[in-house]
Order: C-alpha cells, then sequence, then structure tokens
C-alpha cells in the first residue's frame, strides 16, 4: 500500500523544524538548557564512577584538623619553611603552594631560604580584570611560546588587567608561577579550567599546567601552544 504524498512531505517538514529548533538553542543556549546540559554531563561522570589515580600525588591540606593542631590561620611562615625542607629530605619531585602569601610576614627570609635550597616550588598568582595596572614583579612570569601565530592571532584570549603575586622574597626564589582563576559554569559548578591567560603581552600558563610540566621534566620552552592542536608538551 502506498504512503499519501501529503503525509510524507508533513513528517519531513516536522523534522527539519525539530532540527531548527534544536540549532537555534544550540546556537542561543538559553539557561535552563545549559544548565540541563551541565546535569547530563555530571550524570555520565557519575555513572562511569570514580577513576583511578596514581599514588605518587599527597595533598597537605589546611583543614580543621590541621588548625587544631597549627593554631588559627594564618600560620607563621616558619612552618612552612619546614614544610619545604621535610617535603625536600622526603624526595617530593615538585613542592606545589596553592596559596597567595601575598603579605610580607617576620619569616619570609627564611621560607625564601627553604624554597631556594629545595630548587622545585611552584607559586600560584591570581589576574585580575577591574583595572589595568603593572608591577615591577610581572618580570618573574614565564609566557608560554605560541605556535601558528597566524591562527592564533585568530582567538580571543582571556586577558588579565592586573597581578596578584606572592611577596617578592617568595616569588624570587621560586621555580616556576602559574594562575589559579576559576570560573564556575552558571549552576556555580566548577568543571573546567583557562589553562592560560593572557597578560600583558604574554600568555601565562595555569597552576595546574605548570606543576604537571615540572613534575614531567618539561622546560618551559617546550610548552608550546599551538591554534590547530591545542597545548603541546613536549612532543
Amino acid at each position: 500500500m502506498s504512503i499519501p504524498k501529503e503525509p510524507v512531505f508533513v513528517l519531513r517538514f516536522s523534522a527539519l523544524m525539530v532540527t531548527v529548533l534544536f540549532l537555534i538553542l544550540f546556537i542561543l543556549k538559553p539557561q535552563p538548557f545549559e544548565i540541563l546540559d551541565f546535569k547530563l554531563y555530571d550524570l555520565m561522570f557519575f555513572v562511569r564512577g570514580q577513576g583511578k589515580h596514581q599514588g605518587n600525588i599527597v595533598i597537605a591540606a589546611i583543614d580543621e584538623l590541621s588548625i587544631e593542631k597549627l593554631g588559627r590561620w594564618p600560620w607563621s611562615r616558619d612552618k612552612f619553611a619546614s614544610l619545604v625542607r621535610r617535603l625536600s629530605d622526603l624526595g617530593a619531585a615538585v613542592i606545589a603552594f596553592d596559596v597567595i602569601f601575598s603579605e610580607p610576614e617576620a619569616n619570609d627570609a627564611s621560607f625564601a631560604k627553604s624554597i631556594k635550597d629545595a630548587g622545585n616550588v611552584i607559586f600560584p598568582i591570581v589576574f585580575l580584570f577591574d583595572r589595568e595596572e603593572s608591577s615591577h614583579l610581572d618580570s618573574f612570569l614565564e609566557p608560554l611560546p605560541v605556535s601558528a601565530k597566524k591562527e592564533i592571532s585568530k582567538l580571543k584570549f582571556l586577558s588579565g588587567k592586573r597581578c596578584l603575586f606572592p611577596v617578592e622574597p617568595l616569588v624570587s626564589e621560586a621555580s616556576g608561577l602559574g594562575h589559579i582563576n576559576i570560573f564556575p559554569d552558571p549552576d556555580g559548578t566548577v568543571r573546567r579550567e583557562f589553562l592560560y591567560i593572557e597578560y600583558a603581552g604574554m600568555i601565562i600558563p595555569s597552576f595546574s599546567l605548570k606543576v604537571a610540566s615540572y613534575f614531567l621534566g618539561i622546560p618551559k620552552e617546550k610548552i608550546v601552544i599551538d591554534a590547530k592542536e591545542g597545548i603541546r608538551l613536549g612532543k
């Protein structure tokens, strides 16, 4: 039995309208649909379960237990100096502080000495976006090399206007710096990070990218941003 042409046309037209509707929603991304997409993304990770991880990463947390033992925060930096020396003696490949030591303190010299002796301490920085302001500490930043410059010029970089550094005695002895800026999705959950941010004409890596590349023994000149391929770490 042959199907009348009119119902076939209606089916095709309906399919076309549904496709157009989804394309419009994809382009406009209304917030309810965007949040639904985020929740489906979370659900996939929940169904997958916790992935395996290597046991060579240790987090020394500033939590209630440590505050109960060492006293109220902020702690004197001679404690951090002792921590660096202890971690170094234990053979830590890289020591990364996810704390901004932006105000001077009496024990900065001792802390800086331990950082220099360890020779593998990475510190965070934070980019601010309210007003443009340079700092004499900008010279300690190590920008990432960029290849495919014609293509990279077409990309829109997130650009910081000023930078919050740890105090100079610490920055001057650090083995690297990386930004810790985070940008939550509309539902308030952090699901991704910017692996680099542009600042004062330089492309600055994220804290995690800097720590990972240092741990892997990849020199800074071998961390290359390629507009065609993404970020290359060595080969």
